[in-house]
């Protein structure tokens, strides 16, 4: 309903799309468990989490985890993980198309310093939007790849973004 009596203010631009996602999905109780309501999404994120934590217990302690999420959206997967991160030897980069959701993120994760946010549109060129090539050692892409156009391209961006021998950790529901 809300979708339908803005849908002027979408289609002439001068209402962000994502943003009635968005809303819908953060009408849920903050103190209410999210994954009651995608009880899949606990399945799948924990896998992810026990991935990373393995990862991040396995780094030398001189060594940095450079972290790349594509399409961080709601933060379902991201809540999950920054946790078993080592925040002295990490630095994750929280990507999305739109700036509601990287807004949202910021709030949200505030309290974990070694995040940042940025835009990333992974169906265009990540050096054209200002990301250096090789410069993630991990990239991890939940329910995000599945909407793309052309997958043999966006795989083609995402692995530009990897350091030799990086790690893309995808999860499709």
């Amino acid at each position: 309903q809300n979708c339908g009596e803005n849908i002027v203010a979408v289609l002439t631009g001068a209402q962000e799309p994502l943003k009635f996602f968005q809303d819908f999905i953060y009408d849920v109780d903050e103190t209410e468990d999210v994954n009651r309501q995608f009880p899949l999404n606990a399945y799948y994120n924990g896998i992810l989490q026990t991935i990373v934590k393995q990862i991040g217990d396995s780094l030398p302690s001189s060594t940095s985890l450079r972290v790349l999420e594509i399409g961080g959206g709601q933060g379902f997967a991201t809540r999950e993980l920054l946790p078993v991160l080592p925040p002295e030897q990490t630095h994750y980069t929280f990507t999305d198309i739109g700036a509601s959701f990287l807004n949202s993120g910021k709030k949200r994760f505030s309290a974990y310093s070694f995040l940042d946010y940025r835009l990333l549109d992974i169906e265009q060129s990540p050096t054209q939007q200002g990301y250096e090539e090789h410069c993630f050692d991990v990239a991890i892409a939940v329910n995000v790849l599945h909407v793309t156009q052309n997958i043999t391209v966006t795989l083609q961006h995402i692995r530009s973004l990897l350091a030799p021998n990086g790690l893309l950790l995808i999860c499709e529901l």
